[in-house]
């Protein structure tokens, strides 16, 4: 019972995870069947760290992006496409839009129960990525309050995200 529990819990991720691995290869071109290849790579490489990663659903599209340049690095070196390797390098340099998202999803559903001050200012440390000495101005508070309170509701949601991704 175990393995189909654990086998529907990897659907249910990957359900949810589609649009945004979509978006991840359609982003570099590479056509589906390509795409379910890469995917099935990221997948077995997610297997056999399953038990150190702390955020499956950023950590899979992270790796599959990187699945995905890799992929057209490796083809753009076997036929000298120099424009494609130089596509995918770009490509790789710029921030990965995908896994921050779906990371920003799971911070934000963390931090909802958090009382109204110390939601405030999480989401303008981190979200809007205000200065310390903004927030607390903002707050009324000194840049140290704001300082330890983040610091220590950061430890919170990171707890919260370990505990919650925990294979079981």
């Amino acid at each position: 019972m175990g393995g189909a529990r654990r086998e529907a819990a990897f659907e249910k991720l990957l359900k949810e995870l589609e649009p945004a691995l979509r978006r991840i290869r359609e982003g570099y071109r590479i056509d589906a069947e390509t795409g379910r290849d890469l995917l099935q790579e990221t997948f077995l490489r997610y297997l056999r760290h399953e038990e150190r990663i702390h955020s499956p659903k950023a950590w899979l599209a992270t790796a599959y992006r990187h699945e995905c340049v890799d992929w057209i690095a490796e083809r753009a070196r076997s036929r000298e496409g120099h424009l494609e390797l130089a596509r995918a390098e770009e490509h790789r340099s710029r921030e990965p839009a995908a896994s921050r998202e779906v990371l920003l999803n799971e911070v934000l559903a963390s931090i909802q129960g958090f009382d109204g001050q110390t939601k405030i200012a999480l989401e303008g440390r981190y979200l809007e990525e205000l200065p310390a000495p903004t927030l607390a101005e903002q707050l009324g508070v000194t840049v140290s309050s704001v300082k330890n309170v983040v610091s220590r509701q950061l430890k919170r949601v990171r707890r919260k995200l370990r505990i919650r991704k925990t294979p079981r």
